[in-house]
């Protein structure tokens, strides 16, 4: 097949574990923060896991963490691939707060803080002086962004739409001169974040829906056109040992395991043998798949088996939750098994991306998506999309193909 008529794959990394991510700091785009042991030893761990991939690329932020990171994983790459330090990969700019410890801002900055939290796109911070952007005007939930001229002064400052308009002129300036290739990017959580919701089409309103734990690793399928997008791998952090990313708001609320209703009775025992360690208190199916439910729950008997007759029984628990919101103190973790299109609409309620929209989000059988609700008072977060026992060689041997469905990535 042409080069030029295949999906360009984005394999996205966040940086490795730096000091303020362990002394719990807010980073931003302050260049104060460094690689922690730790960090560098988890940055090799994928590095050794990307090694029999063909990168054609790698882009990567300007800021010392994530250069650190690629320090650490070029030694299992091909020394020929050439490396770009990209300014639009920084991380998103919150001046009044780097450096600061996150209790002290949830307490000192309480208003401010919530704005963050609950609506991203209308958090401002501080004065910014000859800005490379100014907002021109709001529409709805979104912004439209334009370059000032050059004496202008900002003085409200959107650190969230700064951080998206950046993200999606880096797929303009990139995604052109890469159709067909494997590209990978190195950057921060809130990068990559900004970078998976530009290319499907999220709003910066839910900012914080797409978890990226330090050297996790995501997934996007560009189509050749430039227009559309699919999400295939969110924050995958098997390659460093752990069979389900770490919980970033806290061991609470509900958690759900989402397994497709396609799975195979072999993709299905391999589950069951993954997730033997972690506590699943009830599944959730439909009679259809109480087959596929007894393989993965083997190793956990205990489980409560809540079976329904209807087959779209998900919509139905979907619109409960939008009534009655998650208030459970301790972490409750269930398995739903249903067709891949319920698991999509899930995943597309929990993110706000149209319903009508939700095939976007790329379920493969026999993999595994986590969906944690933290609280009433918090936005469900997705922890990660199709993560796998399968190594690099499954990756590689994904397909290639164009891709149909996305949100527009050349802006």
């Amino acid at each position: 097949m042409n080069p030029t008529n295949r999906a360009t794959r984005v394999i996205l990394m966040r940086h490795g574990r730096s000091t303020f991510n362990q002394q719990q700091r807010y980073q931003g785009s302050s260049d104060a923060s460094e690689l922690t042991e730790q960090g560098c030893e988890t940055a090799c761990q994928i590095g050794q896991w990307l090694q029999d991939l063909e990168i054609d690329a790698i882009y990567v932020s300007p800021l010392r963490r994530a250069k650190q990171t690629l320090e650490q994983i070029q030694p299992y790459l091909d020394h020929r691939i050439p490396v770009y330090v990209r300014p639009q990969l920084r991380e998103i700019e919150l001046p009044d707060w780097e450096g600061l410890p996150y209790e002290q801002v949830k307490t000192e900055f309480t208003e401010l803080y919530q704005t963050w939290k609950q609506q991203p796109h209308k958090f401002k911070m501080g004065h910014r002086h000859a800005s490379e952007y100014e907002l021109e005007k709001h529409y709805g939930n979104t912004a439209v962004l334009t370059a000032p001229a050059p004496t202008a002064t900002q003085t409200e400052y959107f650190p969230v739409l700064d951080l998206y308009l950046r993200a999606e002129q880096f797929w303009q300036d990139v995604l052109p001169h890469r159709p067909g290739q494997t590209i990978l990017v190195i950057s921060h959580g809130g990068t990559n974040h900004a970078l998976i919701s530009t290319a499907l089409g999220l709003s910066p309103a839910h900012h914080h829906s797409l978890q990226q734990s330090n050297c996790g690793i995501s997934i996007l399928n560009v189509a050749a056109d430039l227009q559309t997008a699919q999400l295939e791998v969110l924050n995958l952090t098997t390659p460093l040992g752990e069979t389900l990313p770490k919980l970033k708001e806290g061991k609470q609320g509900l958690r759900l395991l989402l397994v497709p209703s396609d799975t195979n009775a072999t993709d299905a025992a391999k589950l069951a043998e993954f997730l033997k360690s972690v506590p699943i208190e009830f599944s959730l199916a439909s009679d259809l798949d109480h087959p596929t439910v007894d393989r993965l729950l083997v190793h956990h008997p205990r489980a409560v088996n809540l079976q329904v007759c209807r087959e779209q029984f998900l919509q139905d628990w979907l619109g409960t939750l939008r009534w009655k919101p998650i208030t459970i103190s301790d972490l409750t973790t269930g398995l739903v098994v249903a067709p891949p299109a319920s698991l999509q609409l899930l995943l597309a309620e929990a993110t706000g991306l149209p319903l009508n929209q939700h095939r976007r989000f790329q379920l493969h059988p026999g993999c595994l998506s986590v969906l944690h609700y933290p609280s009433a008072n918090q936005r469900p977060v997705v922890q990660a999309i199709n993560l796998s026992t399968a190594g690099t060689a499954g990756l590689a041997a994904a397909t290639q193909t164009s891709v149909t469905l996305g949100g527009r990535v050349n802006g």
